[in-house]
């Protein structure tokens, strides 16, 4: 998991620079805690992710000048940075099936670690029911 908080971290760090550099606010990084939060959903249906914010360690006020707006934030409260329920998804086999198959696809095979932490898919529409 610490590699992908590193590259999660440089992502929203880069959002924060951005907005500085770009809109004219002032941001201070140290002020913010990266935090990344795993929700686990084994349903066919459903999928697991990871939910990755910021979180304000005090109340602070930013002047965000070029969007017109301030960015107020109270201790411990999130900022996000995307959109939706998660920040990168995990699916176990079930549900690869599941999607496949809406998809209208057909499964012909699939290769996997050791720890079954990925799955590699190679599907078809040949033959499919």
């Amino acid at each position: 998991m610490a590699y992908k908080t590193a590259i999660a971290q440089t992502f929203l760090r880069n959002a924060i620079v951005r907005l500085n550099k770009e809109e004219g606010s002032e941001i201070d990084m140290d002020m913010l805690d990266l935090v990344v939060d795993f929700t686990l959903d084994t349903k066919p249906d459903s999928t697991s992710y990871v939910n990755v914010y910021l979180q304000s360690k005090q109340a602070a006020k930013w002047p965000v000048p070029g969007l017109g707006i301030d960015l107020v934030l109270e201790k411990g409260e999130r900022l996000y940075l995307h959109e939706g329920d998660g920040y990168s998804y995990k699916h176990t086999l079930e549900q690869l099936r599941n999607i496949i198959q809406k998809a209208g696809l057909r499964l012909e095979k699939y290769w996997t670690d050791e720890q079954q932490n990925a799955i590699f898919c190679r599907c078809s529409t040949d033959n499919v029911n």
